[in-house]
């Protein structure tokens, strides 16, 4: 009798089985890309560690006045064009005009005309001159920094930086036109960081103090108009500061890369510079740091890699040891023993083919009774026992089930019959209880028809 030792392994059984669990595979190939990461920064964090140390004051202060005059003097520059970059950046990131969206800032414009009083002026002359006063003094207020000064008493400033208000605020006036007695106050980003309403309070609260400085007048508002700018100005303005910034930055860069900056002088400015300055190791400048980023792909790419074979290997093996070893894993299998395999219960094709052949055996050898043994009966669909034993009954033939070939009374039913036909279940049937149901039938002198499979 053939034993499970003459078993042979299926490769495509084997590959299905494994092709089966690709989510396991998948979940090792992510754990083993994370700790790729993790090793590939850790091996760069140290790699550089030396590099980034800062050094004491007292060592600091040595390297530079190690350094020579020309040297001292690039140093000094590249710190003024460091402190520009940081200045920039700042006001990229705060200043509401470089924020905003170019080609949609509302904007208020008021026009404000100014005459004086019949009693502060005889002939036109002296009329013309109190009015250009009294638009310089209104002008002064706006631009040099006294409406910004009241502006911030509010509470319509907090969002932004205050230095930035200047930004928001322009005046026009046209003094080639004689005699012009109106000017122009423009507010951008109305309502977002300030308050129109609030400017023109503020400004018409300064016309007492321009009374007591010029002279007695009329503050007019004779047109006010909201608008939303769509012309390229801001777009342009924006890409000026922009470039302006990319310049700046490049200049530090193309020092060091035009070979202009010795070791001593790089190490002292990158001691001397704070953290939201430009350094060199966080750029295409320094090599070690730009190769973190392949080495940490590299490591993650090779550790998948290996996660993945070492998933594999081991389905292979547990495959071979736990499921090849203990269950049957095809149809193939009941040929190791000894078992003439006849159908699958579950496809109705080959149900009724293999109803056919157990009912032309058993008219050629006048059997009317068979006995359905199984090596497990808890684990058999009985909806497939029962379609099996009526289609059989119909054809004349008696099958009985036994449960339990370890029973007494399971076992006289067998004997008393003395001819069997197996039903097991692939992938569910265990390869040691099937040996052990087959030598006792065998023992016993009782005759096989052969197997069914029900799954």
């Amino acid at each position: 009798m053939t034993r499970l030792d003459d078993r042979e392994v299926n490769i495509i059984l084997l590959l299905k089985y494994i092709f089966d669990h690709w989510k396991q595979i998948c979940l090792v190939m992510v754990l083993c890309a994370v700790i790729g990461a993790g090793l590939g920064f850790v091996k760069h964090k140290l790699s550089v560690k030396k590099e980034d140390q800062k050094m004491s004051s007292e060592e600091l202060s040595t390297l530079y006045d190690s350094l020579s005059v020309d040297e001292q003097d690039r140093l000094d520059y590249m710190l003024s064009l460091n402190q520009k970059l940081i200045e920039m950046k700042d006001y990229m990131e705060n200043n509401p005009i470089m924020k905003t969206k170019a080609y949609e800032v509302p904007m208020d414009f008021v026009e404000y005309s100014v005459t004086p009083d019949e009693d502060t002026y005889k002939t036109d002359l002296e009329k013309l001159t109190i009015t250009n006063r009294l638009i310089s003094a209104y002008r002064g207020f706006c631009l040099d920094g006294r409406l910004v000064e009241e502006i911030k008493k509010t509470d319509s400033v907090k969002k932004i930086n205050e230095a930035y208000l200047y930004d928001l605020i322009d005046v026009g006036y046209d003094s080639n036109v004689i005699g012009n007695d109106i000017f122009t106050v423009t507010l951008k980003e109305v309502d977002d960081f300030i308050n129109g309403e609030q400017v023109k309070q503020l400004i018409r609260d300064y016309e007492k103090e321009v009374e007591k400085t010029v002279g007695k007048h009329k503050l007019n508002i004779v047109y006010t108009s909201r608008k939303t700018v769509k012309s390229d100005y801001f777009a342009d303005y924006q890409e000026k500061v922009r470039a302006r910034y990319d310049a700046t930055r490049n200049s530090i860069r193309l020092m060091k890369l035009n070979g202009e900056l010795s070791d001593a002088v790089v190490k002292c400015y990158e001691n001397m510079i704070g953290e939201d300055g430009y350094h060199f190791t966080f750029t295409e400048a320094s090599a070690g740091r730009s190769g973190s980023l392949k080495t940490m792909l590299k490591m993650m790419i090779l550790l998948m890699a290996a996660g993945a074979f070492l998933a594999c290997t081991g389905l292979c093996i547990y495959y071979l040891l736990f499921v090849f070893g203990r269950y049957l894993v095809s149809t193939e299998d009941f040929a190791c023993f000894n078992l003439k395999y006849i159908g699958d219960l579950k496809n109705k094709s080959q149900f009724n083919k293999a109803v056919s052949k157990i009912y032309a055996h058993c008219s050629k050898h006048d059997i009317t009774e068979i006995a359905l043994v199984s090596s497990d009966a808890s684990m058999i669909d009985r909806k497939d026992l029962d379609a099996l034993t009526d289609a059989l009954a119909k054809k004349g033939i008696n099958a009985v089930m036994v449960d339990d070939y370890g029973n007494m009374t399971d076992i006289d039913k067998l004997l008393s019959v003395g001819r069997c036909l197996f039903v097991e279940k692939v992938n569910s049937s265990q390869v040691k209880r099937l040996q052990e149901l087959v030598d006792y039938v065998s023992d016993s002198e009782i005759d096989v028809l052969g197997v069914v499979n029900e799954g």
